[in-house]
């Protein structure tokens, strides 16, 4: 709870960013503030141990890779810094890969048209469960587009030029708008057994 004193007297700001008398907030209140607080410092904390524990493996695959790659005489990794590592008993394994995050030009929108013009002109009968699909595929979410929902689109064996022409609109109108590096590290019991991702999301543990 955010607090500062005043002629003596200590106001806590509440949502509206108005001075509030201390003295005037509910019991419940106060201690409702003091738990997410206490849980706050924790999480942030502990997100901060993380970042900083990627950040060290990181620097310590690139030094492996490095040396690695000296004593090879060649680059490792794929063109994307796609790149496994296993240990020597086969219980670990380290993944590293870049992933995009898609999104699409202008001309998405004249791809939907031709798929719209070709729906009107099938029989409703055999379009329904297609307009269905295409309906989920391009709706909005968050002021955004499903992209994955609409590349899917493209999987379907339909001869309609309109339909094709689309498909290739879709393709060339998709493009990549950042990149992260992802980290995964999975171990198994044996050599029998497969590998399992080491659970690293707070909210699925």
């Amino acid at each position: 709870m955010k607090t500062q004193v005043s002629d003596g007297k200590t106001y806590a700001v509440n949502a509206k960013n108005e001075l509030v008398p201390i003295e005037a907030i509910k019991e419940i209140d106060q201690l409702r503030d003091q738990v997410i607080e206490k849980i706050e410092d924790r999480l942030i904390e502990l997100q901060q141990k993380m970042e900083n524990a990627k950040a060290e493996a990181m620097a310590d695959i690139n030094e492996f890779v490095r040396i690695a790659g000296e004593q090879h005489g060649v680059n490792i990794g794929g063109a994307k810094g796609n790149l496994s590592l296993t240990s020597f008993d086969g219980s670990t394994q380290i993944l590293l890969a870049m992933s995009d995050s898609l999104d699409f030009t202008e001309g998405i929108h004249v791809a939907k048209q031709l798929i719209d013009e070709y729906l009107t002109d099938i029989t409703k009968d055999a379009a329904a469960d297609l307009r269905i699909l295409v309906s989920k595929a391009f709706r909005v979410k968050q002021g955004k587009l499903d992209v994955k929902r609409i590349l899917e689109l493209r999987s379907y064996n339909i001869e309609d030029p309109r339909w094709k022409k689309a498909m290739d609109i879709i393709s060339d109108s998709t493009k990549v708008i950042s990149s992260k590096q992802c980290f995964r590290l999975r171990k198994r019991k044996d050599s029998d057994s497969s590998y399992a991702l080491v659970n690293l999301d707070f909210s699925t543990i």
